[in-house]
């Protein structure tokens, strides 16, 4: 059943597209309204009383990555943590920040800041000192090893150059832990997220759990806020599209072994589960995809043509579903007209995008202009586009329909939770 406000919001842009509610109900400001119910501000807060912020010494947030609310609204019945912890609380929606990608996101929730602010725009990312792109996530140049963006005198100040949530909450008191899978929790993507934070990783959902329980009872007798990253239903959708029985098997998984953290918490009595606060979310949802209809801009003669027309830079950035064409000067209008009468989608100018629809967020900064493009292309329906298609893939993320941008929020209790 759809509420008012996932009405609303379904509402934020024409034919289908949803445009971020930054100044209300977006991913972004859960981190304001986690800070809140610490006593302390890290930003802007959640609209409404979608998230409780009373009496509340404790934080366990999870982040289920890619489950988007119509997903949440047709398997969290058959998921018993996403059952339990609605049932004890609230269940809300928010839209995801653009591009609806992990690296724009998580960025966004450890650092308090959207995308505008930030600067990270997506999956890839120009880079003018070294003249290349660089893949955020695993910090390395198209076709290079992981790291690889080292080798051209990068580190993470290019990804972050602000301070993170933990380095806030860990100067206020407040014990900030991050529970992730083990090759997540090093590397300088994670450096520029994670900084402040006491990392830990798990190899399975089991684990997760465990980790999850220790880090909370560890930090016991005093403020603390735990974070547990779940990529489980994004690796499989991904794999095999949202629809397969693998989906919903790997959504279960993925949320037994974190409810059995939470059950092994409120058994041990070493916090007050009254005044321990339980909050999960996602980060995207997901389009179905056909890899055989992935469209390679690079390949279109007329693209082709006018990306080889001048000087760099002339790349494609972004992702699949959020394009960005860095073109040389004169090209942009032929550009646009070949994207407008060629291919389904939505384009805009990075003036459009930035100042005049504020899609990236308020007030952006110097990196999100430099990054944002000449043209930003959204693909319609389940289209998806760019350069060399890296692996085939069953769905895709990073646009603007309402299946990648609206996003379930619960928030619960643990005293609540039965």
């Amino acid at each position: 059943m759809r509420t008012n406000l996932e009405r609303r919001l379904r509402n934020r842009g024409p034919d289908g597209v949803v445009y971020p509610d930054y100044a209300g109900h977006c991913f972004t400001n859960v981190p304001g309204s986690i800070g809140e119910a610490l006593n302390m501000e890290l930003g802007r807060s959640v609209a409404g009383n979608a998230i409780p912020t009373d009496d509340i010494d404790t934080v366990i947030c999870v982040l289920l990555d890619g489950l988007g609310i119509e997903r949440f609204r047709r398997d969290g019945d058959s998921v018993s943590l996403l059952r339990r912890l609605s049932d004890a609380g609230s269940v809300s929606t928010l839209t995801a920040p653009f591009p609806s990608e992990t690296a724009a996101a998580i960025a966004s929730f450890h650092t308090a800041r959207p995308p505008a602010a930030h600067g990270l725009l997506g999956g890839t990312l120009w880079c003018p000192a070294v003249g290349r792109v660089l893949r955020a996530l695993r910090f390395a140049v198209p076709g290079g090893e992981p790291e690889s963006g080292v080798q051209f005198g990068l580190d993470s100040g290019i990804l972050n150059d602000g301070d993170t949530i933990h380095q806030r909450l860990t100067n206020a008191g407040v014990a900030s832990h991050c529970v992730q899978p083990t090759p997540t929790t090093t590397g300088t993507y994670t450096d520029a997220f994670l900084a402040g934070a006491t990392r830990h990783g798990y190899d399975d959902p089991t684990e997760a759990g465990r980790l999850l329980r220790r880090s909370v009872t560890d930090a016991a007798g005093g403020p603390s806020f735990t974070y547990c990253y779940l990529p489980h239903v994004d690796i499989t959708s991904h794999a095999h599209g949202p629809d397969d029985d693998r989906y919903r098997t790997a959504m279960r998984d993925a949320c037994a072994g974190v409810e059995s953290g939470l059950d092994a918490i409120q058994a041990s009595d070493a916090v007050d589960v009254d005044r321990t606060l339980v909050v999960l979310l996602a980060d995207h949802g997901h389009v179905s995809a056909d890899p055989e209809r992935f469209t390679r801009f690079d390949a279109d003669p007329v693209i082709a043509d006018a990306m080889a027309a001048g000087p760099p830079p002339a790349a494609l950035t972004g992702g699949p579903r959020s394009v960005f064409f860095h073109l040389p000067p004169g090209r942009l209008d032929g550009v646009r007209r070949r994207l407008e009468g060629r291919y389904d989608g939505h384009v805009f100018t990075r003036a459009e995008a930035l100042d005049e629809l504020g899609l990236f967020g308020p007030e952006p900064g110097a990196r999100a202009r430099a990054r944002c493009g000449d043209l930003v292309f959204v693909p319609g329906a389940d289209g998806a586009g760019g350069e060399l298609l890296a692996s085939e893939k069953h769905s895709y993320h990073g646009g603007l329909s309402e299946r990648e941008m609206l996003v379930p929020l619960i928030a619960a209790r643990l005293g609540d939770l039965d």
